[in-house]
């Protein structure tokens, strides 16, 4: 396999407090790995979109930044998947990447790689057409302009929407030519953004359904709050408004219909008759398979 594989393989699996144990099917993941890595600097591809520069910016800047204090902290296998992390999600978008931006990120990964496997690092590095060694960089730079809590969660939003769509699919053991997905409610994104907030200060429920009871919307309140005190995962890391998970999900439609071979229909649950549509909640919405 070569040493970058051992190398790997050894950092990715213990740290330097632990004993390691050598399993041949982990050497085998990791020449995996750096295959899957060299083949975004060995194939050759044109611009197509746009569309995911701002994300691919995101995802960048927030794996320098946590990379960095990773290695700082000798936290070498968590810095590794870290960065795995970054490659499985520039492989998976790479179409909708500008030139310009992939190559700069392709530029700065080889480099955040090079500690790890310094051999295909500078292999990789050369392909890009870059002069001299990727060792001799200056380590990146986190530009923390970049990094987007909204970006993220749009992201979070589209990856569990296609998660959940998947999950329907086997469950029902169907392939959908229609599918529709049902926006939230207004109301519910200020709710669970000031549920979010005060659930900071207590999960006492009889406290929480007092301050945050909205008259018309009592009986469905008194299930959610119960809800989610026992299962605070129910509510986004960050929620987003109506507009801009309709918009997000619009500008994704394309890709999704590409994805599922269906028609995709996305319609705000304010302006549907379909019970289904109740159970939507911000960065979730409601699906329909026909």
């Amino acid at each position: 396999y070569g040493i970058d594989t051992a190398r790997l393989y050894l950092l990715f699996v213990s740290s330097p407090d632990k004993d390691l144990e050598w399993n041949d099917e982990g050497a085998e993941g990791a020449f995996r790995f750096i295959n899957k890595f060299y083949s975004l600097y060995s194939e050759k591809r044109s611009p197509v979109s746009n569309i995911k520069d701002k994300f691919i910016l995101n995802k960048l800047n927030k794996t320098i930044k946590e990379v960095s204090l990773d290695i700082e902290e000798f936290k070498l296998n968590i810095a590794l998947i870290k960065i795995m992390e970054l490659v499985n999600y520039m492989i998976k978008n790479k179409e909708y990447v500008s030139q310009k931006i992939y190559k700069d990120s392709l530029t700065q990964t080889a480099i955040l790689i090079n500690p790890f496997t310094p051999h295909i690092s500078e292999e990789c590095f050369n392909l890009l057409g870059k002069k001299g060694f990727s060792s001799l960089q200056k380590w990146p730079k986190c530009n923390i302009k970049k990094i987007d809590e909204k970006i993220e969660a749009i992201e979070n939003l589209i990856e569990t929407t296609k998660e959940d769509i998947r999950k329907i699919k086997e469950l029902v053991k169907i392939e959908p030519k229609e599918i529709t997905l049902f926006v939230s409610e207004k109301w519910k994104y200020n709710f669970y953004s000031n549920l979010k907030k005060e659930l900071e200060k207590t999960r006492d429920v009889k406290i929480l359904i007092s301050k945050l009871m909205i008259k018309e919307h009592g009986q469905e309140i008194s299930k959610i709050i119960p809800s989610v005190v026992n299962n605070p995962q129910r509510i986004p890391l960050y929620v987003l408004d109506q507009k801009t998970e309709f918009e997000s999900l619009s500008k994704e439609k394309t890709l999704l219909e590409k994805e599922f071979y269906a028609e995709i229909n996305i319609i705000l649950s304010d302006n549907s008759q379909e019970q289904k549509a109740r159970q939507s909640i911000p960065g979730k919405p409601a699906i329909i398979l026909k």
